[in-house]
């Protein structure tokens, strides 16, 4: 989910929104499983194809980025409108502004939600993803199976597919479309739900977005609550369909 090392310098680490370069790939690749074109007949559908991205760049080329401008992007997400955050990255070592500014997102009513890493192991916790309050997502495979790269632990609130993802990607890194592995691919799959939902039932709050996406998620890996899927792997038929 990329690297955010806390206390360095990059010429490339301030959020660059809107624009169309990128650099790295990995937004790229995340934003068109959130919300790549439908009906166009070319490549990829994304889950939420209607929905406006607001791409903010806190990677550099290498996919080095800072504490101080994933917060940042935080901060100007809520502050622009934003409804549903995607976090494909996290720090271990957040600090305390960016705790605040996770916290400001959500007591703004918004949904934040966040790849929770790819230890493959129950540590090391990242943040935003292990943040209270946090929709923290890890990774199934094809088969609804854990992904082994997955981080896992008692913080973990939902799962979606996270192996073998094909999303868009930089024209001038290769054809514009390439298969990807990580929670940074599970979490735009819930992220795209979480915004459907918002559509479909703008009266609910970031944390009744939250409860439903949990409510619905189909149970997978082990039976109830798991520190591999948490409430389970995202149903966004049944999260936009069932009734309230």
């Amino acid at each position: 989910a990329g690297r955010l090392l806390p206390g360095m310098d990059y010429t490339e680490k301030e959020p660059k929104p809107g624009g169309n370069v990128d650099g790295y790939g990995h937004g790229t690749h995340v934003a068109g499983v959130i919300g790549a074109a439908a009906g166009n007949g070319i490549g990829i559908a994304g889950a939420a194809p209607g929905c406006k991205l607001m791409p903010l760049r806190i990677f550099n080329n290498w996919g080095h980025s800072t504490t101080g401008a994933s917060t940042a992007a935080v901060i100007y997400a809520v502050e622009n409108g934003a409804k549903v955050i995607n976090a494909s990255w996290g720090s271990i070592l957040p600090g305390q502004a960016a705790l605040d500014a996770y916290q400001y997102a959500l007591d703004k009513d918004v949904v934040l939600v966040a790849a929770v890493g790819n230890s493959g192991k129950n540590e090391p916790k990242a943040y935003p993803g292990a943040s209270p309050g946090v929709i923290g997502v890890a990774a199934t495979n094809a088969e609804d199976r854990w992904g082994s790269f997955s981080t896992w632990g008692d913080w973990v609130s939902l799962a979606a597919p996270g192996h073998g993802v094909l999303s868009t990607y930089p024209m001038s890194k290769g054809n514009g479309y390439r298969i990807m592995d990580g929670t940074s691919m599970a979490a735009p799959m819930v992220s795209a739900a979480a915004a459907l939902v918002r559509s479909q039932y703008p009266q609910l709050t970031q944390e009744q977005v939250k409860a439903r996406l949990e409510k619905t998620a189909k149970d997978v890996i082990q039976n109830g609550i798991d520190p591999y899927s948490g409430h389970g792997r995202v149903d966004i038929a049944r999260a936009v369909l069932d009734p309230l």
